[in-house]
């Protein structure tokens, strides 16, 4: 995948797309891989890239990995 913030975008639009469509496991699998690939480049700032939260949404909504959802929306928060 190229090394862009614009790619970037695309994949965050991606993954809330596959959410909305009710794809919550893909969407979760993209919201991981592109928070990641964001982390790899130093990118820390939710108003940017909010991948945690969404990411923590949908391990609720899964019913899967609560302490893991809890810990990724602290993270965000803080």
């Amino acid at each position: 995948m190229p090394d862009s913030a614009h790619w970037d975008g695309f994949l965050d639009t991606r993954s809330r797309l596959r959410i909305a469509s009710g794809d919550l496991r893909g969407g979760l699998e993209e919201t991981l891989a592109l928070g990641r690939r964001y982390a790899a480049v130093g990118g820390r700032n939710p108003a940017f890239i909010p991948w945690r939260s969404r990411a923590a949404v949908c391990l609720v909504r899964l019913e899967q990995e609560p302490e893991r959802a809890r810990e990724l929306a602290a993270q965000e928060v803080a």
